[in-house]
């Protein structure tokens, strides 16, 4: 079967239109003058005309006079894996207002060969140059509307589809090792959807649509896409149709395809497919790699809501990862390592929930995607190994955030950040800090009342947007007290609390005094309700106490016998975003502190590890070295001396758990948390 699409002159396309839009007065005059629709869009760029007629550029929302419903696009890609195409896009709307009935929609790079409204030819006319964030067509109807009228547009359109700048990087469709597959959205561009690379569309989050996807192909080709495949046919020409439908709306960016000679693998039940896409070489690995996603699956649904969607769909692409409804784009190189403790896995299903389920209204509330697909890979932890496994990773985010992503992006708030370099429309920032926050957030609400909010929140906006006072609304209803403190201080701002702590005796018997001070830059602000959580270690076991910061400085003291050494933010309830400057001081005798000894130890709090390397770096000293592990509930599970270094303490005996290591030589003290894992 071939796609054959007629193509109408450019120039014929670009004539005055008439277009009788309202009966005021005041558009009567302007219509009077039969404007071009590029003109009538100039004299709508103004503050006195109705809100719906306002465009919308992806940072910000303006209702529009019309709601797309569905797209049902065919697409001829039998130059697969090359990027030449020819396309028919059928655009069913309603028309929600119609004092200007302008339809706005997007393509990019692609040749607009004629148009049709309500299957009578019609002009399209472009504004803005490819450069502007604003660039888009517009369509007025041949007829003059009513509202809550339904009608459709039909775009044929050609060319050579195009990412990004043309140079490869993410957003649009590239073509790669012989994989042509689209991205939803770019990373440096200033208009951030790229469905408009490919599709003609309202290529704006707030307006979610049904989506059919007619896909030609030459034979030996597979398509994967959104929905459920419901028709492959093969007309004997050499080519071969496949046909997707996807019955829950979807924001445009959302959208994609990709075409490979794919093999198809099913690892989910008949109700609820779970298909993965890789070539036939991948099919192994691909397998192991998500061996584990049947458990996902119902970890999110048990903690949120119910799966959402018709399908779990997964496709290895040269690129990746992006969370297309029920067809996310998984790199090659990660599915070929057959690690099925990956976190990229879970983050994009849960996408499936935080960003597909409920989509942001515009993009600068992007953290609601982000951050908590990050925070649900904390809950895929916790979901492996229980609630110590939760902290050890949030403390890896916390860590990444402080020593890696805030260097190098600078202080950035999660609602309405910045995307100038070296920021971008996804900065790490929304992830690893927003993962943090949410984890604040889990803890501020309590358990029950926050996933009860969570859920509230998903069903309460299912299938369509939202924006971060929704999520606020909620947290407040579930709640019953107000959170605008805590999403000003820690959403809408940017910087965190940097506390100079200083712990020392008291001259009471087994008191301490604890000295907080915060030092963060001036125009980060003073942070108010910040939990606190310190770690007493002692012989017996280790002692949790909670602290609320709410000034500049505060002083607190506490009564714990034999205490030996103190933490801070490596407790047993939370991760506070916030870094330390401490001084712990618990014993007149420094002289006999010998500075230049200090170890090393492995693996990391984020790491996995079946067994521990203790290495001591500095001047031998005379005095014994001694160990202290203390399990997850804090009490002693081994003490021990060390004689000779590198030491390896086999944990292989000990349960999967967070696990404090304390090692002291004097008066040298130093205390490190590891995860272990089985």
């Amino acid at each position: 079967m071939n796609l054959r699409i007629s193509a109408g002159s450019l120039s014929a396309l670009l004539v005055p239109l008439v277009l009788i839009l309202s009966p005021l007065l005041w558009v009567q005059d302007v219509l009077a003058q039969r404007p071009t629709v590029a003109e009538l869009e100039r004299i709508l760029d103004t503050d006195n005309i109705p809100q719906h007629a306002r465009y919308t550029d992806p940072l910000t929302h303006e209702p529009q006079p019309f709601d797309v419903l569905h797209y049902d696009a065919t697409l001829d890609l039998t130059a697969a894996p090359q990027k030449s195409m020819t396309g028919i896009c059928t655009i069913t709307l309603l028309w929600k207002a119609t004092e200007f009935p302008i339809f706005t929609f997007h393509l990019r790079d692609l040749t607009i060969d004629s148009a049709f409204y309500e299957g009578t030819k019609v002009s399209t006319e472009t504004v803005g140059t490819p450069e502007e964030a604003t660039y888009r067509h517009l369509i007025a109807p041949s007829s003059t509307p009513s509202a809550g009228d339904t009608a459709t547009i039909t775009i044929y359109y050609s060319g050579t589809m195009t990412d990004e700048f043309g140079s490869g990087r993410w957003g649009g469709v590239s073509s790669s090792s012989g994989v042509l597959y689209a991205m939803g959205v770019g990373f440096q561009n200033n208009y951030v959807s790229t469905t408009q690379h490919w599709l003609p569309c309202y290529d704006h989050p707030s307006d979610k649509a049904t989506f059919t996807g007619r896909f030609i192909v030459k034979s030996g080709m597979t398509v994967a896409s959104n929905g459920l495949m419901v028709e492959v046919h093969e007309p004997g020409d050499g080519n071969i149709l496949y046909v997707w439908n996807h019955t829950h709306p979807a924001a445009t960016y959302l959208l994609t395809f990709a075409v490979a000679p794919y093999a198809e693998l099913n690892v989910g039940t008949e109700e609820l497919p779970m298909l993965l896409y890789a070539l036939p070489s991948d099919t192994t690995s691909t397998k192991k790699t998500f061996a584990l996603l049947p458990r996902m699956v119902k970890t999110y649904a048990d903690r949120f809501v119910p799966y959402p969607f018709e399908k779990v769909g997964y496709v290895n692409t040269p690129q990746g990862a992006m969370e297309h409804q029920t067809m996310v784009s998984y790199p090659t190189s990660l599915a070929r390592r057959a690690d099925s403790l990956d976190l990229v896995v879970p983050h994009e299903l849960a996408h499936q929930w935080f960003g597909d389920l409920v989509s942001p209204i515009d993009f600068r509330h992007a953290w609601l995607n982000e951050s908590f697909a990050t925070f649900c890979e904390s809950l895929w932890m916790e979901e492996l190994y229980d609630f110590d496994g939760y902290l050890a990773a949030q403390e890896g985010k916390l860590n990444n955030y402080l020593q890696q992503v805030a260097p190098r992006e600078g202080a950035l708030p999660l609602f309405d950040f910045s995307r100038e370099a070296p920021s971008s429309n996804y900065p790490v920032t929304i992830y690893d800090k927003g993962a943090v926050v949410v984890g604040m957030l889990r803890f501020e609400l309590g358990e029950s009342r926050f996933f009860t909010a969570m859920r509230t929140y998903l069903q309460r906006f299912a299938y369509g947007t939202t924006e971060t006072d929704s999520l606020l609304a909620v947290c407040e209803e579930i709640g019953g007290t107000d959170y605008d403190w805590f999403f000003d201080q820690w959403v809408r701002h940017a910087g965190w609390p940097i506390f100079q702590v200083n712990v020392s005796n008291t001259a009471e018997a087994d008191q301490l005094q604890i000295h907080i001070e915060q030092v963060q830059p001036t125009e980060y602000g003073e942070y108010r309700n910040v939990p606190l959580e310190f770690s007493f270690i002692t012989p017996s076991g280790i002692v949790h106490r909670l602290f609320r910061i709410d000034s500049m400085e505060q002083t607190f003291t506490v009564t714990i016998p034999s205490v030996f050494d103190v933490l801070v933010n490596q407790g047993e309830l939370i991760r506070t975003l916030a870094q330390f400057d401490m001084q712990v001081t618990l014993s007149a005798d420094e002289e006999n502190r010998s500075e230049d000894i200090h170890f090393n130890i492995a693996p990391n709090s984020d790491l996995g590890s079946g067994e521990i390397v203790i290495e001591r770096e500095g001047t031998p000293s005379s005095k014994p070295t001694t160990l202290h592990l203390y399990d997850p509930s804090g009490r002693l599970a081994l003490s021990r001396t060390i004689d000779n270094f590198p030491f390896i303490l086999d944990t292989s005996t000990f349960s999967s758990g967070q696990y404090i290591v304390h090692l002291s030589q004097g008066e040298n003290r130093q205390t490190f948390s590891v995860l272990i894992q089985h």
